[in-house]
Protein backbone atom coordinates (compact mmCIF):
# COMPACT_ATOMS: atom_id res chain seq x y z
CA UNK A 1 0.00 0.00 0.00
CA UNK A 2 2.76 2.26 0.42
CA UNK A 3 3.96 2.74 -3.33
CA UNK A 4 0.71 3.97 -4.10
CA UNK A 5 1.20 7.53 -2.47
CA UNK A 6 4.06 7.50 -4.06
CA UNK A 7 2.90 6.97 -7.48
CA UNK A 8 -0.29 9.43 -7.11
CA UNK A 9 2.45 12.28 -5.73
CA UNK A 10 4.72 11.74 -8.96
CA UNK A 11 1.41 12.20 -11.21
CA UNK A 12 0.02 15.58 -9.36
CA UNK A 13 3.80 16.76 -9.83
CA UNK A 14 3.54 16.09 -13.54
CA UNK A 15 0.65 17.74 -13.85
CA UNK A 16 1.81 20.85 -11.59
CA UNK A 17 4.89 21.15 -13.93
CA UNK A 18 2.70 20.59 -16.90
CA UNK A 19 0.37 23.52 -16.08
CA UNK A 20 3.56 25.92 -14.45
CA UNK A 21 4.70 25.28 -18.16
CA UNK A 22 1.75 26.74 -19.87
CA UNK A 23 1.25 29.63 -17.94
CA UNK A 24 2.97 32.82 -19.00
CA UNK A 25 6.20 34.04 -17.89
CA UNK A 26 6.40 37.56 -16.88
CA UNK A 27 10.29 37.66 -17.73
CA UNK A 28 9.83 36.73 -20.95
CA UNK A 29 8.07 39.97 -22.06
CA UNK A 30 10.02 42.10 -20.27
CA UNK A 31 12.85 41.81 -22.74
CA UNK A 32 10.60 42.95 -25.20
CA UNK A 33 9.48 46.05 -23.26
CA UNK A 34 12.53 46.78 -22.27
CA UNK A 35 13.72 46.51 -26.16
CA UNK A 36 11.06 48.48 -27.60
CA UNK A 37 11.71 51.47 -24.68
CA UNK A 38 15.27 51.41 -25.59
CA UNK A 39 14.31 51.66 -29.23
CA UNK A 40 11.74 54.28 -28.31
CA UNK A 41 14.85 56.05 -26.62
CA UNK A 42 17.77 55.76 -29.41
CA UNK A 43 15.36 56.85 -32.12
CA UNK A 44 17.15 60.26 -32.62
CA UNK A 45 14.61 63.45 -32.07
CA UNK A 46 14.24 65.51 -35.30
CA UNK A 47 15.66 69.06 -34.30
CA UNK A 48 14.52 71.83 -36.36
CA UNK A 49 17.19 73.25 -38.86
CA UNK A 50 20.04 75.87 -37.83
CA UNK A 51 19.73 79.57 -38.55
CA UNK A 52 22.93 80.82 -39.55
CA UNK A 53 23.61 83.97 -37.72
CA UNK A 54 24.07 87.00 -39.61
CA UNK A 55 27.82 88.15 -39.99
CA UNK A 56 28.79 91.16 -39.11
CA UNK A 57 30.75 93.01 -41.88
CA UNK A 58 33.83 94.69 -40.76
CA UNK A 59 34.61 98.38 -41.90
CA UNK A 60 37.62 96.89 -43.10
CA UNK A 61 36.32 94.28 -45.40
CA UNK A 62 36.41 94.42 -48.68
CA UNK A 63 33.41 95.44 -50.75
CA UNK A 64 31.77 93.14 -53.44
CA UNK A 65 33.23 91.81 -56.18
CA UNK A 66 33.49 93.99 -59.58
CA UNK A 67 30.11 93.24 -61.74
CA UNK A 68 28.16 92.55 -58.00
CA UNK A 69 24.90 94.14 -58.01
CA UNK A 70 24.29 95.77 -54.55
CA UNK A 71 20.81 95.59 -53.56
CA UNK A 72 20.79 99.00 -51.68
CA UNK A 73 22.52 101.15 -54.19
CA UNK A 74 24.46 103.69 -52.79
CA UNK A 75 24.15 107.15 -55.35
CA UNK A 76 27.60 108.30 -56.12
CA UNK A 77 28.87 111.64 -54.29
CA UNK A 78 28.91 115.33 -56.82
CA UNK A 79 31.63 116.87 -56.94
CA UNK A 80 30.47 120.51 -56.95
CA UNK A 81 32.20 122.39 -59.24
CA UNK A 82 35.18 125.09 -59.11
CA UNK A 83 34.52 128.14 -57.33
CA UNK A 84 35.52 130.50 -60.31
CA UNK A 85 37.58 133.89 -59.40
CA UNK A 86 35.23 136.83 -59.94
CA UNK A 87 35.79 138.85 -63.17
CA UNK A 88 36.90 142.00 -61.19
CA UNK A 89 39.31 140.32 -58.74
CA UNK A 90 37.25 141.00 -55.65
CA UNK A 91 37.31 137.62 -53.50
CA UNK A 92 36.30 139.33 -50.11
CA UNK A 93 34.24 142.02 -50.39
CA UNK A 94 33.62 145.15 -48.30
CA UNK A 95 30.47 146.12 -46.77
CA UNK A 96 30.17 150.03 -47.30
CA UNK A 97 26.48 150.23 -45.28
CA UNK A 98 23.39 150.61 -46.81
CA UNK A 99 24.25 154.37 -47.66
CA UNK A 100 27.35 153.96 -49.58
CA UNK A 101 25.94 150.96 -51.13
CA UNK A 102 22.59 152.42 -52.36
CA UNK A 103 25.31 155.62 -53.92
CA UNK A 104 27.55 152.69 -55.47
CA UNK A 105 24.95 150.94 -56.70
CA UNK A 106 23.04 154.23 -58.43
CA UNK A 107 26.57 154.98 -60.05
CA UNK A 108 27.37 152.13 -61.62
CA UNK A 109 24.07 151.90 -63.04
CA UNK A 110 24.67 155.19 -64.59
CA UNK A 111 27.56 154.11 -65.74
CA UNK A 112 28.79 157.60 -64.19
CA UNK A 113 32.61 158.01 -62.32
CA UNK A 114 33.07 158.48 -58.39
CA UNK A 115 36.81 158.61 -57.45
CA UNK A 116 34.61 156.93 -53.55
CA UNK A 117 33.93 154.21 -55.12
CA UNK A 118 36.98 153.39 -57.21
CA UNK A 119 38.97 153.63 -53.85
CA UNK A 120 36.58 151.11 -52.30
CA UNK A 121 36.65 148.15 -55.06
CA UNK A 122 40.40 149.02 -55.19
CA UNK A 123 40.62 148.63 -51.25
CA UNK A 124 38.63 145.18 -51.86
CA UNK A 125 41.12 143.50 -54.51
CA UNK A 126 43.85 144.13 -51.52
CA UNK A 127 44.95 141.26 -50.26
CA UNK A 128 45.51 141.62 -46.14
CA UNK A 129 49.28 141.32 -44.94
CA UNK A 130 48.43 141.39 -40.75
CA UNK A 131 51.91 142.55 -39.97
CA UNK A 132 50.75 145.93 -41.08
CA UNK A 133 46.95 146.14 -40.86
CA UNK A 134 46.56 145.17 -37.61
CA UNK A 135 48.74 147.21 -35.82
CA UNK A 136 47.29 150.67 -37.57
CA UNK A 137 43.45 149.21 -37.01
CA UNK A 138 44.40 149.61 -33.58
CA UNK A 139 45.66 152.87 -33.56
CA UNK A 140 42.90 154.08 -35.71
CA UNK A 141 40.57 152.71 -32.42
CA UNK A 142 43.09 154.39 -29.96
CA UNK A 143 42.15 157.80 -31.61
CA UNK A 144 38.62 157.25 -31.92
CA UNK A 145 37.68 155.23 -28.09
CA UNK A 146 37.18 158.84 -26.40
CA UNK A 147 34.45 160.19 -28.63
CA UNK A 148 32.74 156.86 -29.20
CA UNK A 149 32.95 156.12 -25.54
CA UNK A 150 31.08 159.44 -24.80
CA UNK A 151 28.76 158.81 -27.48
CA UNK A 152 29.57 161.54 -29.53
CA UNK A 153 29.19 159.32 -32.75
CA UNK A 154 29.71 156.02 -33.88
CA UNK A 155 32.20 153.85 -35.50
CA UNK A 156 30.54 151.78 -38.21
CA UNK A 157 33.36 149.78 -39.26
CA UNK A 158 37.27 149.70 -40.20
CA UNK A 159 39.60 147.68 -42.35
CA UNK A 160 42.98 147.52 -43.28
CA UNK A 161 44.22 145.65 -45.79
CA UNK A 162 48.13 146.19 -47.38
CA UNK A 163 48.18 149.94 -47.83
CA UNK A 164 44.62 151.31 -47.87
CA UNK A 165 42.27 151.30 -44.35
CA UNK A 166 38.38 152.24 -44.56
CA UNK A 167 36.78 153.49 -41.64
CA UNK A 168 33.15 154.03 -41.69
CA UNK A 169 31.65 156.34 -39.15
CA UNK A 170 27.57 157.55 -37.95
CA UNK A 171 26.64 160.47 -36.15
CA UNK A 172 22.59 161.33 -35.14
CA UNK A 173 21.49 164.76 -33.93
CA UNK A 174 23.21 168.52 -33.87
CA UNK A 175 25.85 167.54 -31.32
CA UNK A 176 27.23 163.77 -32.70
CA UNK A 177 27.04 165.69 -36.33
CA UNK A 178 29.10 168.73 -34.84
CA UNK A 179 31.59 166.32 -32.79
CA UNK A 180 32.12 163.77 -36.25
CA UNK A 181 32.87 167.18 -38.46
CA UNK A 182 35.57 168.48 -35.71
CA UNK A 183 37.08 164.46 -35.53
CA UNK A 184 37.47 164.34 -39.35
CA UNK A 185 39.08 167.70 -39.43
CA UNK A 186 41.65 167.15 -37.17
CA UNK A 187 42.31 163.34 -38.63
CA UNK A 188 45.71 164.58 -39.86
CA UNK A 189 46.59 165.54 -36.05
CA UNK A 190 46.78 161.60 -35.00
CA UNK A 191 49.93 160.06 -35.06
CA UNK A 192 48.84 156.78 -37.09
CA UNK A 193 48.11 159.35 -39.80
CA UNK A 194 52.00 159.86 -40.65
CA UNK A 195 53.06 159.12 -43.77
CA UNK A 196 49.55 158.37 -44.82
CA UNK A 197 46.99 160.54 -46.87
CA UNK A 198 43.52 160.74 -47.26
CA UNK A 199 42.54 158.93 -50.70
CA UNK A 200 39.18 159.73 -50.59
CA UNK A 201 35.80 161.25 -48.43
CA UNK A 202 32.26 161.00 -48.79
CA UNK A 203 29.39 162.39 -46.12
CA UNK A 204 25.59 162.03 -46.90
CA UNK A 205 23.84 164.16 -44.13
CA UNK A 206 19.76 163.78 -44.06
CA UNK A 207 17.01 163.86 -41.56
CA UNK A 208 19.67 164.83 -38.78
CA UNK A 209 21.80 161.76 -39.39
CA UNK A 210 25.57 161.61 -40.88
CA UNK A 211 27.55 158.99 -42.52
CA UNK A 212 30.79 159.29 -43.09
CA UNK A 213 33.31 157.19 -45.31
CA UNK A 214 36.87 157.63 -45.46
CA UNK A 215 39.78 156.13 -47.14
CA UNK A 216 43.41 156.18 -46.29
CA UNK A 217 46.20 155.14 -48.02
CA UNK A 218 49.95 155.19 -47.71
CA UNK A 219 52.05 158.12 -48.92
CA UNK A 220 54.13 157.78 -51.81
CA UNK A 221 57.77 157.35 -50.93
CA UNK A 222 59.77 160.57 -51.19
CA UNK A 223 61.87 160.96 -54.64
CA UNK A 224 65.12 160.01 -54.11
CA UNK A 225 67.41 162.71 -53.33
CA UNK A 226 69.88 161.06 -55.20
Amino acid sequence: MKPLPLVVALILGLVVGYLLGRLPSGQEEIPEVVADHEAAVSQPVPQPAPVPAATPRSAFAPGPPAGATSPNPVPPVSTPPPVAAPADGISNPIDAGPVFNQQFATTEKQGGSDGMLEAHRALEREPRDDSWSYPLEAEIENSLVTDTSMGNFRKEHLECRSTMCELRLSAQGGAQIEALRQWTSDIQKFPWAAGMQLSSSSTVSSDERMDALMIVSKAPAPPDAN
